[in-house]
C-alpha cells in the first residue's frame, strides 16, 4: 500500500520538499472559467482509504499574482505525480466564458506532455471527460486511436476511482 504525509492534500502555494517517493495524485484540468471540480474530486479522495495524497493547483486563491510561483509549483507537482502516482485530468465543461482567453488552454497542454510520457514512459493517468468539453471529440479520437485500452470515464467520481484504483497497481 502507501504512506499519506500529514495532510493529504497540497495546494497552492504551499510546497512539500520531502514528498521522496510518495504517490501522489494531480489534479489536472480547466481553472479559469471552469467550476471548482477539485473540490468535488478532493470530497471523493477524502472518503477513500487510505487517503491518497492530492495535489490541487486550485489551490485557495490560484491567481494569487505570482504566475512564477503558480507554474513552478504546478510542474514539480505534476512531474512528481508522472514518476511516482496518476496524474487525473478532468476535462470540465466552461463555466463562464471570456474571449480573451482560449478555455482550458493550459489543461489542452498539459494533456498532451503528459499523455506523451504515458505512451512513451509509462506515466500513469486517469482521463475523465465531462460532456459539453469543447474539444471532446478530438480527445477521444486520440485515446481511441493512440491507447485504445485507456478508459475513457465521462464522470468525476468514476475518473477519481481510476486514479486511485491506479496508484495501487
Amino acid at each position: 500500500m502507501f504512506t499519506v504525509p500529514d495532510s493529504p492534500v497540497i495546494t497552492v502555494p504551499s510546497y512539500r520538499q520531502n514528498l521522496g517517493t510518495t504517490p501522489l495524485i494531480f489534479l489536472a484540468g480547466p481553472i479559469k472559467n471552469a467550476p471548482n471540480w477539485q473540490a468535488e474530486a478532493i470530497s471523493i479522495f477524502l472518503a477513500m482509504k487510505p487517503q491518497p495524497t492530492i495535489a490541487n493547483p486550485r489551490g485557495s486563491d490560484p491567481w494569487h499574482g505570482d504566475y512564477k510561483a503558480q507554474v513552478d509549483w504546478e510542474r514539480l507537482h505534476l512531474n512528481h505525480a508522472c514518476k511516482y502516482g496518476v496524474v487525473l485530468f478532468w476535462m470540465s465543461r466552461e463555466a463562464s466564458h471570456d474571449c480573451r482567453r482560449s478555455y482550458a488552454q493550459t489543461t489542452r497542454i498539459e494533456w498532451g506532455r503528459v499523455f506523451e510520457r504515458f505512451l512513451n514512459q509509462g506515466a500513469r493517468i486517469a482521463i475523465g471527460v465531462e460532456t459539453g468539453f469543447s474539444g471532446e471529440k478530438y480527445i477521444k479520437d486520440m485515446i481511441d486511436t493512440e491507447a485504445p485500452a485507456l478508459r475513457i470515464n465521462s464522470d468525476l467520481t468514476d475518473t477519481c476511482y481510476s486514479a486511485f484504483n491506479s496508484l495501487k497497481s
